[in-house]
């Protein structure tokens, strides 16, 4: 499957969402694009972008047809083409917005931070379509494996995915010789104490007799 660095990644997911969630402000110029994408809400991890570091994957998304050039009078203006390249309903792009956007996230954490572009009325419904995401012919988005002190499991995009961790294996506990000589100590210190014991029972038996 065709793969995108971070910062394309970051221009596509901040077209997706001011799309829908400032769209009297959408398409949006050079300077909105850069402002979108080093937003401090929403944002996972935080940006700081330069023109000089956006304009070239412009160029580059163009050419891919991930996004539209528009010439104005006074400004371009850029919108995405992704639902178009990816064959996306609105659902399955909020959801891929959120996770192109704040890294991986739960099912929880989807539905609350899709909340402005999408309406999802239960968690089913967001594993409905994020299950539709990940059983396509190519996956948009996996299920992570679940690391130590996390309590869900987390879903992750595919167009530019972040290494996983492995899970860690489970800590085999090898004897030690010194280990080893203590139990061999305790086994010898019990059977001198059950000796011990069996003789003054000899001893109290003789006395009686």
């Amino acid at each position: 499957m065709e793969t995108l660095d971070s910062i394309s990644l970051r221009i596509l997911g901040a077209l997706l969402e001011k799309e829908t969630t400032t769209p009297d402000q959408y398409p949006l110029t050079l300077n909105g694009l850069v402002n979108a994408c080093n937003q401090k809400s929403s944002r996972n991890p935080v940006m700081n972008l330069t023109n000089a570091d956006i304009g070239p994957r412009l160029s580059e998304l163009e050419q891919e047809d991930w996004l539209k050039r528009e010439y104005g009078s006074r400004a371009e203006k850029y919108s995405h083409r992704v639902n178009a390249k990816l064959d996306l309903t609105r659902n399955k792009l909020a959801i891929m917005t959120v996770l192109m956007l704040r890294g991986p996230q739960t099912l929880g954490e989807i539905r609350t931070n899709s909340s402005r572009l999408a309406d999802f009325d239960s968690l089913d419904a967001v594993a409905y379509y994020v299950n539709q995401l990940i059983e396509r012919d190519e996956p948009l988005v996996e299920l992570m494996p679940r690391q130590p002190g996390e309590s869900a499991d987390r879903y992750q995009q595919l167009l530019c995915p972040i290494k996983q961790m492995p899970r860690p294996a489970p800590a085999v506990v090898t004897p030690t010789p010194t280990s080893e000589l203590s139990m061999l100590e305790q086994r010898f210190r019990s059977l001198e104490q059950r000796i011990e014991a069996l003789e003054k029972l000899v001893g109290d038996d003789d006395n009686f007799v």
